[in-house]
């Protein structure tokens, strides 16, 4: 079953992360984006413009990407810290120009949109008019390496204060940016200027045949296969979504699985977490290379967790640690299968490994462990003083507009349906997951080690959501992907709590993820802009007939044309 398309108002970025201007009624400001590729020689920057918010210049940038002037122009200057040295004040940026041989096609210069006006900062990835003085700007813009506060008003770059005018940001390619202002220059112009072949507004959601050729696909899947159901989420480059949905939520009652049911998602919920981790890190609050007992060591048994004393911050969140996993020892398996709906506070979870030996010293391997991101959490809680389910929902959930993903931490879910775990479920002696309305377990044992139940339309928002920077600093996502090698995929590697791997169907970054009853593959793909998250309700690897990333790489490839 396919449902309907969903276009979101995609402006409404986090303050956190400074793209709106905060109120006491509102975490975000709503509006619509408008999606562009700039197509380079160096390789494709996806971004998005702002035009609720800077709508003369957004109409004006338009207009020259509808009439082709920018086709064939090119990234000429790079403005570093290492060629300004008359500059008291300095920037870092690279700036294009239309094609030469298209100025009797230029548009007459715009009004100055000051940031002041529109509440769109020069951060890191924010694309802006290039001008000389106010109300010069025509055709020529430029993209923000790092943040650049003295380009916004009020700002010294320029003499008059008035600042420049921020229109969008780059959502993907930010390493495209980076290569191009690495080129050899002389003064600020670069030696070989980066071609741009085109700049064009975002593909739309796909033709009504390829949805059709994924519902086909998981049709297939559902009724040739043992999957009881299969639920995927997309997510596009032109800000819609959709869902899809096959086969039964209940094989028993023969309810059709919907594609606005939930599913728990397990360990891609370290993801929420992550990103509260991150945006904390951006405040200041939480230091990535920092000890953990710099946070936590004051607590009576912080001493008995494997390498107490030697494990960071960074560590935890890339499973870098030694830190073995709680969740799979005997006697964790043991006391969840004696009391199923026990709950578990953040210390009995970790004493499941006080004084056992770490895996290997820390930083000195990698090894997967549901443990590191129990104190992900209780660092967010010990930084904060409030719930890390509560700071999720306020600085995340409630913000992006993600209303259909919830905690899991007890064991009624709201709108969750039945799950199948298989005769060899390790998390207690049975197969299907509901039982009288509520799971036959509490899942509530997971906490940062996942988590959360959502939709697959749902998930698939939020994985573009964290890969497009709006989860938290876009600044930190090169941080987030600098990732450790990891027997998760091909070609994988672990970042801070995001996948990295190559997949036929291009570079994928994300997560997997796994609960009794249920399976989850959530992936954004940047060569397309696309994000896609597949649920089936099994975790029992009879029932599959290949594994689920195997089966979401194989409907990306659809997606994309592939």
């Amino acid at each position: 079953m396919l449902g309907l398309p969903r276009w979101r108002a995609r402006l409404g970025l986090l303050c956190a992360v400074g793209l709106c201007s905060p109120s006491p009624s509102s975490g975000q400001a709503g509006g619509d984006v408008v999606r562009v590729t700039i197509a380079t020689t160096h390789g494709d920057i996806h971004a998005e413009l702002y035009p609720d918010r800077a709508p003369v210049t957004v109409s004006n940038f338009l207009a020259y990407v509808d009439d082709g002037v920018f086709d064939g122009g090119a990234f000429h200057r790079s403005v570093r810290m290492d060629n300004q040295p008359s500059d008291s004040v300095r920037v870092e940026v690279v700036q294009a120009r239309p094609d030469r041989s298209m100025r009797d096609r230029l548009r007459p210069p715009i009004p100055l949109e000051r940031t002041s006006a529109t509440g769109l900062s020069h951060l890191d990835g924010m694309l802006s008019m290039a001008r000389s003085g106010p109300d010069s700007a025509r055709s020529s813009f430029f993209i923000c390496v790092g943040d650049q506060p003295s380009l916004d008003f009020g700002g010294s770059r320029n003499p008059d204060g008035q600042g420049f005018a921020a229109f969008g940001r780059v959502v993907s390619g930010m390493d495209v940016v980076r290569r191009i202002q690495s080129g050899d220059v002389e003064a600020q112009t670069l030696v070989e200027p980066v071609a741009v072949t085109s700049i064009r507004r975002a593909t739309p959601l796909p033709s009504s045949r390829t949805l059709a050729s994924v519902q086909e696909r998981l049709d297939s899947l559902a009724e040739h296969t043992a999957l009881p159901g299969l639920a995927l989420g997309a997510a596009f480059a032109d800000g819609s979504s959709v869902g899809f949905a096959a086969g039964f939520s209940d094989t028993i009652t023969g309810r059709r699985l919907q594609p606005t049911d939930r599913m728990l998602q397990g360990s891609v919920g370290k993801t929420y977490f992550g990103a509260v981790a991150l945006q904390l890190v951006a405040e200041g609050g939480l230091e990535l290379d920092a000890r953990l007992e710099a946070y936590l060591g004051d607590e009576p048994w912080f001493d008995r967790i494997p390498n107490a004393g030697d494990v960071t911050v960074r560590q935890i969140m890339s499973h870098t640690s030694g830190i073995v996993r709680y969740e799979l020892s005997p006697a964790f398996l043991a006391d969840l299968a004696s009391d199923p709906m026990r709950s578990f506070t953040p210390e009995e979870r970790l004493a499941y490994l006080f004084d056992s030996d770490p895996a290997f010293p820390a930083g000195a391997g990698w090894e997967y462990s549901d443990t590191n991101y129990i104190l992900v959490a209780m660092l967010i809680e010990r930084v904060t003083g409030r719930s890390a389910y509560r700071e999720i929902e306020r600085w995340l959930l409630l913000p992006l507009g993600l209303s259909e993903t919830t905690p899991s931490d007890r064991p009624r879910v709201e709108g969750l349906v039945n799950g199948y775990a298989g005769t060899a479920n390790p998390f207690g002696d049975f197969d299907e997951t509901m039982a009288d309305g509520g799971l036959a377990f509490n899942p509530q044992f997971e906490w940062g080690g996942g988590g959360f139940a959502s939709t697959a339309e749902d998930l698939a928002l939020w994985v573009q959501h964290v890969h497009e920077g709006r989860a938290f600093a876009p600044s930190l996502l090169g941080e987030a992907r600098d990732g450790t090698a990891a027997p998760v995929g091909p070609e994988a590697t672990y970042g801070l709590g995001t996948i990295m791997m190559e997949l036929p169907s291009g570079t994928a970054w994300g997560h997997s993820g796994f609960m009794p009853g249920y399976r989850t593959e959530a992936y954004y793909f940047p060569e397309h802009a696309l994000a896609v998250a597949l649920q089936v309700n099994t975790s029992d690897g009879r029932a599959l007939p290949e594994s689920p990333l195997r089966i979401l790489d194989g409907l990306a490839r659809i997606l994309t044309g592939g």
